[in-house]
């Protein structure tokens, strides 16, 4: 998957998706109730960290994105 592909995904997911959809189809907490994964610090925290993520994907344009990853691809290849 490219770079361009995960952030569409995310923005996509963003919008149509809910801290309980997130929580459970994404964190794979399938069977927990409502209530416990309000509770739950760690799906409160991912939830967080996902709002986070589309927000900084967009603090960039698409080609940035992808010169990151072709710059990480180069250096990590050299090695």
């Amino acid at each position: 998957m490219n770079v361009i592909t995960l952030q569409k995904a995310v923005a996509n997911l963003n919008w149509h998706i809910d801290f309980y959809e997130f929580c459970r189809e994404i964190l794979q907490k399938h069977n927990w109730t409502d209530r416990r994964l309000e509770k739950d610090a760690y799906c409160l925290e991912k939830w967080r960290d996902w709002q986070k993520l589309n927000k900084a994907l967009h603090l960039f344009d698409d080609e940035t994105l992808e010169r990151i990853v072709t710059v990480y691809e180069r250096r990590h290849k050299n090695k």
